[in-house]
């Protein structure tokens, strides 16, 4: 009997502890807005892909180019009166292929402070730059992901272009 009391004075307190716990408020999250975005950011990675299709005499011919910047030195400095400064420089592999055919390239981007204008979106979580709007991903007080994706219809065919940066403070 005496074990059995101890078991329940002992579930008891297990449980009265156990639901203390369930009312502590939810941590803050960190919002997409302005003010949180006001700082200088490491462009730490930069990757894109295009997929044209195109009618030639009457076939299809697709050409899909991938590009992963490596070697990266590059910056983005958001300011409180919606300008972003680019600076640095990056390197370029581009994949190019069309069928059975491959081409590789590399290239240096070199920016040297670059101004241009930001407008953000908070309730959409997007972030307009060099006429391009991007989906704003993952905003935390250390960095962000931009993802963006486009698709047109050309004069004899389609365009499919997506791009994704990931940028740390």
């Amino acid at each position: 009997m005496k074990a059995m009391k101890f078991f329940v004075v002992f579930a008891f307190a297990a449980t009265i502890i156990s639901c203390s716990n369930d009312d502590a408020p939810a941590p803050p999250t960190f919002e997409f807005n302005k003010a949180n975005l006001v700082g200088n950011y490491q462009l730490e990675s930069l990757q894109s892909t295009e997929t044209k299709t195109q009618n030639v005499n009457g076939f299809d011919v697709t050409t899909v180019t991938e590009t992963v910047a490596s070697t990266i030195n590059f910056t983005y400095e958001f300011s409180s009166d919606n300008q972003v400064t680019l600076n640095g420089n990056y390197v370029i592999d581009e994949t190019k292929t069309q069928g059975t055919q491959q081409t590789d390239t590399t290239y240096i981007v070199d920016i040297n402070f670059l101004e241009t204008v930001f407008s953000i979106n908070e309730a959409e979580k997007t972030l307009t730059m060099n006429n391009k709007t991007y989906e704003v991903v993952n905003f935390s007080e250390n960095g962000f992901n931009l993802k963006l994706h486009l698709e047109e219809t050309l004069q004899d065919g389609t365009r499919v272009y997506t791009e994704e940066l990931r940028l740390n403070k």
